[in-house]
């Protein structure tokens, strides 16, 4: 079963899914901040996060399948982690996963760089802002962000002698990803993994993004 609209498989890294939870990767590309366009969607902010998820033990053990298992073990046990870029509470733009141990700055950069790629997708036409918290804090993630044409509003650490400005009201929207994740654990087999491959967890998370949308579409 494919996952999302896009799987990108590169030895040595995870799985990386670019979707839109229900929608075309191909509609992003047209998706515009103007109320008055006849989009589905708005997209005026993108929100990059990640979450952490418990592995059950038969989600790993000896090494038996092949293919990406970024599975790894820290002080919460055996976790894989979550990373995301949001449209909104509702909507995935793409996502991909790493061992639980990773930092997160390394992998969001690369999955901007994907999303942004798979897309077409350039945030200076469409006047978007990326929206992270302070994990992403670094010169290296604000400066691809402002390469690839986005506004980055990531706020600086609390120690730094010489912090930099950010707009306050468009940080506020951070809350939508965790929201988005929020309902994503909703699902037994993403808040806990059970799949020793990648690409069948990543499938999962798509399943129950696809699910979440067509259940809420009556939903206020």
């Amino acid at each position: 079963m494919a996952c999302g609209a896009e799987t990108v498989r590169e030895p040595g890294t995870p799985s990386t899914c670019a979707s839109a939870a229900g929608r075309t990767t191909e509609s992003l590309s047209g998706c515009s901040n103007n109320s008055n366009s006849n989009n589905r969607f708005n997209l005026e902010v993108l929100g990059l996060d990640s979450t952490t998820v418990k592995v059950h033990p038969d989600g790993c053990g000896p090494l038996k399948k092949r293919g990406p298992q970024a599975v790894g073990r820290s002080r919460g046990g055996l976790t894989t982690k979550i990373h995301m870029i949001a449209a909104d509470a509702r909507t995935a733009v793409g996502y991909t996963v790493s061992p639980g141990q990773d930092h997160d700055a390394p992998h969001g950069r690369k999955l901007l760089k994907t999303v942004t790629e798979k897309t077409r997708m350039v945030g200076e036409q469409l006047q978007l802002a990326l929206v992270a918290d302070r994990a992403y804090e670094g010169d290296e993630t604000r400066q691809l962000a402002a390469d690839l044409g986005y506004k980055p509003v990531i706020p600086p650490k609390n120690n730094l002698k010489q912090p930099w400005a950010y707009d306050q009201q468009i940080y506020k929207r951070r809350n939508e990803v965790e929201r988005l994740f929020r309902r994503l654990k909703g699902y037994r087999r993403v808040f806990t993994r059970y799949d020793k491959l990648d690409i069948m967890f990543l499938t999962f998370i798509t399943l129950a993004l696809i699910h979440d949308n067509l259940r809420s579409v009556n939903t206020p």
